[in-house]
């Protein structure tokens, strides 16, 4: 609303001292506020009695403000333009001139009082039209200021402003986002990529599960959804009556250390409103390095999956007897075979995805490993959402095509600056020594890179023989971390 044109000394009100969040500069820019299609705007400003005399004090005239017991304020038609305004703003300057003394129901902009959805229940809540909710409506700042003031609502002297003044409390708006529920959970999306990586690099770990792209491919087959806890990043994942935590909780930019276990604890709570009451509630994703932590705050830490990383120029040379029967199928490959390979791109996603599907039959009706055959009908929507969103993810890949038909393929992205990960890999397995082709060429691509991952073998025996195969240079472990099971004991 704007910096004060004039100050107005006078008696403060319940509510003078809540602070405000917006800058002035975005508040001068702005185009939302103090402006009303129509003159009997529900939305436009209530003042209170006590609010009305301060304004009147303070010039605004009293027809404007024409009960005494408070009210919504008369609206003028826009001098310059269409609609009304409050009569104490000027579009000129942007500058309102009852600032210092501007009600409650302005003061707590870009908060917004309104019922529940029945008319019964009071919320607060965001208002998506104001631009700085607009771009920082994932900074845990706003949530957390939101939340500040939303305790201040509850103290005695604001109750007792709320009781009296209903008129204070607008009518349910399908537009502002109600942030005094205990969380609110907002879907992963794939324009959330760049801030979400800001804050995992800020929290660096050597697993790649710990990456947007990790989680965001299986979006169909888990429910990704993101609030802020204490200030910290928490994402859960759904599945049926279930709900987990990929990744521990993120600090924000604000987070203060100390709230850590309060975040945490937060988050436990959030997988207890799951169906199954948080019979799965776990946080997977955890690093050695973070082990510690969690077990002094007294949770319960367990080995879940060790991620394979090789020395890219071990992968690329493949030299020694460690690597002779590599070598003997990757000539074998070349000598054997007409074939191209290429940048995977946009004309090879439908031949991928029939490649992966051949695959997948063949794995299901070789039945030797359950295991296998279940993760292969599962990961079908992965393949497709890497595939075709590989662009916006930061994925690249190679392609061979043998007799006019891709007979396998290979996609992955960084982790790190020096880790890249490989996240996919389908080879026909009908040609002998196209994996080891594949692997070893999709490695040799990416100059600069010291450390290539393979992730986890998923807890499949076949896949962990193939992925030892190469000769990993270390195992990177990774931990869930669950509340610990209290004893009948206690």
């Amino acid at each position: 609303m704007g910096s004060p044109a004039t100050q107005t000394k006078s008696e403060a009100l319940p509510g003078d001292d809540l602070p405000q969040i917006v800058p002035s500069d975005v508040c001068l820019r702005c185009d939302v506020c103090c402006r009303f299609p129509e003159r009997e705007s529900f939305l436009r400003p209530y003042f209170t009695p006590q609010e009305r005399e301060r304004a009147i004090a303070a010039g605004l005239d009293a027809d404007l403000l024409p009960d005494p017991a408070g009210g919504k304020i008369r609206l003028i038609p826009h001098p310059a333009g269409e609609g009304y305004i409050c009569p104490a703003f000027n579009p000129a300057t942007q500058y309102c001139r009852i600032y210092s003394v501007r009600p409650l129901d302005c003061r707590l902009y870009p908060l917004a009082l309104m019922r529940d959805e029945e008319g019964r229940g009071r919320l607060l809540g965001l208002d998506n039209k104001c631009p700085y909710v607009q771009d920082t409506v994932h900074e845990p700042k706003l949530l957390g200021y939101a939340r500040r003031i939303a305790a201040r609502l509850s103290e005695p002297a604001l109750s007792e402003v709320l009781a009296a003044n209903p008129g204070l409390i607008n009518r349910y708006q399908d537009d502002v986002r109600v942030v005094d529920a205990p969380a609110t959970l907002e879907p992963l999306r794939l324009s959330d990529r760049s801030w979400v990586e800001s804050l995992l690099d800020a929290a660096p770990a050597e697993l790649g599960a710990r990456t947007f792209t990790g989680v965001y491919i299986w979006r169909e087959h888990f429910s990704y959804a993101w609030t802020w806890l204490h200030g910290y990043f928490c994402l859960f994942a759904a599945y049926g009556p279930h709900m987990y935590m990929p990744w521990p909780p993120l600090a924000g930019p604000d987070a203060d250390p100390t709230q850590w276990r309060a975040a945490v604890d937060a988050g436990f709570e959030v997988m207890a409103s799951a169906q199954d009451q948080g019979a799965a509630a776990r946080i997977e994703g955890v690093s050695e390095a973070e082990c510690g932590r969690f077990g002094v705050a007294g949770y319960e830490v367990l080995p879940h999956a060790v991620e394979y990383v090789y020395r890219r120029e071990d992968l690329v040379n493949l030299r020694g007897n460690a690597y002779k029967s590599k070598r003997w199928a990757w000539n074998d490959f070349v000598k054997q075979q007409v074939f191209t390979v290429d940048a995977l791109g946009d004309r090879h996603v439908e031949g991928c995805l029939s490649l992966y599907r051949q695959w997948r039959d063949t794995k299901v009706r070789q039945g030797s490993d359950p295991m296998a055959a279940a993760m292969s009908r599962d990961a079908e929507s992965a393949h497709r959402v890497a595939l075709t969103e590989r662009g916006a993810l930061g994925l690249s890949g190679l392609a061979v095509t043998i007799d006019g038909r891709v007979a396998g393929y290979t996609l992955g992205g960084p982790v790190r600056p020096t880790l890249f990960g490989v996240w996919l890999e389908i080879a026909d397995p009908a040609r002998r020594g196209l994996s080891v082709y594949l692997f070893r060429e999709f490695c040799r691509a990416q100059t600069g890179v010291e450390w290539i991952t393979a992730l986890d073998d998923s807890g499949m025996e076949s896949l962990a023989r193939a992925k030892q195969s190469y000769r990993p240079a270390r195992l990177v472990a990774s931990y869930l971390v669950r509340r610990p099971v209290l004893s009948p004991l206690g």
